[in-house]
């Protein structure tokens, strides 16, 4: 068992990420004032969550706010992974307070952050809204995120790794963030009309964004031709493959550019770009300011 927490003071108040490992979920069972991911890597049973009571097997990932209580019940060989953390982590204008208002006053990048913390936020009094069953692929992608946190927490290998782990959760809130949006829906169409192989396309992208992606690659991958699959997703999707998997790579390269003082250089490779030309003409395209600019204009860490 491993248990790591950092924080340092911003504006007088201290800023908490809290990483904790368990085998014996029952010890979950206590309130705590701050936001909670908990991934549930092995077993199953049943979880009260402010009296609802959500069922879950293995692969499932909770977003739990701080108004939130939990209990477990009938656990059988449950593993779970926690990451505790504060919404002023992301953003340290943002609180329990602001991030539930209208967002007047907010600038569009503070917004943005504030974004990513709605699966945290939006609740429904008939169930709860928080529950994500992961697919394999996406459980493997998120554990890797959650281990990445704790290395960096336990390690601190060089005078980035405060930044780091800030970067590696906001890369996991975003993959929640891109669950939270195809759960309501995709461009108004019902999930389960989406066409199984661009829902797989989606999925794919939203893994390995990573890695070096062709269309031709996808469409051998799924069985198909590049002109048909490209048709077919963006009757879904309103974008290209190629549009899709830029905007996905530029919008969490602008969220880590205002939320963390990584280098640049390790953004670049983090986000899929394997040259810095490219990366740099690409990001200036899709967000009229060169990354160094974004970053001097939105980015509210100082150094």
């Amino acid at each position: 068992m491993e248990n790591k927490n950092f924080s340092w003071m911003v504006r007088g108040d201290y800023i908490h990420l809290l990483y904790y490992s368990s085998l014996n979920v029952l010890e979950e069972n206590v309130e705590y004032d701050c936001f909670r991911l908990l991934l549930i890597e092995e077993g199953f049973g049943t979880m009260c969550v402010s009296n609802h009571d959500v069922h879950f097997s293995k692969h499932a990932l909770f977003c739990i706010n701080e108004k939130d209580t939990i209990q477990f019940k009938n656990c059988k060989d449950v593993k779970v992974k926690s990451i505790y953390f504060v919404p002023g982590f992301i953003n340290d204008i943002l609180n329990y307070v602001n991030i539930r208002g209208d967002n007047n006053g907010f600038s569009n990048a503070t917004v943005q952050d504030c974004y990513l913390l709605l699966s945290f936020i939006y609740r429904d009094d008939n169930c709860f809204i928080g529950q994500y069953q992961l697919e394999e692929d996406v459980f493997l992608k998120v554990s890797r995120l959650f281990e990445f946190i704790n290395r960096e927490l336990l390690e601190e290998r060089d005078m980035y790794w405060p930044c780091r782990s800030r970067s590696y959760l906001l890369e996991l809130l975003v993959l929640i963030t891109r669950l939270y949006d195809s759960n309501k829906n995709l461009i108004g169409s019902e999930l389960n009309q989406i066409p199984e192989n661009i829902s797989g396309v989606i999925n794919y992208l939203n893994n390995n964004y990573k890695e070096k992606i062709t269309l031709q690659q996808l469409a051998t991958l799924f069985t198909t031709n590049r002109t048909t699959l490209n048709d077919q997703f963006n009757k879904v999707t309103n974008l290209s493959v190629n549009e899709y998997l830029i905007t996905m790579r530029i919008d969490l390269a602008t969220t880590m550019l205002r939320d963390s003082l990584i280098p640049i250089s390790e953004i670049i490779c983090r986000v899929g770009f394997t040259n810095n030309s490219h990366f740099w003409r690409t990001f200036k395209k899709y967000t009229s300011y060169s990354p160094s600019e974004y970053r001097e204009k939105y980015c509210w860490i100082k150094d």
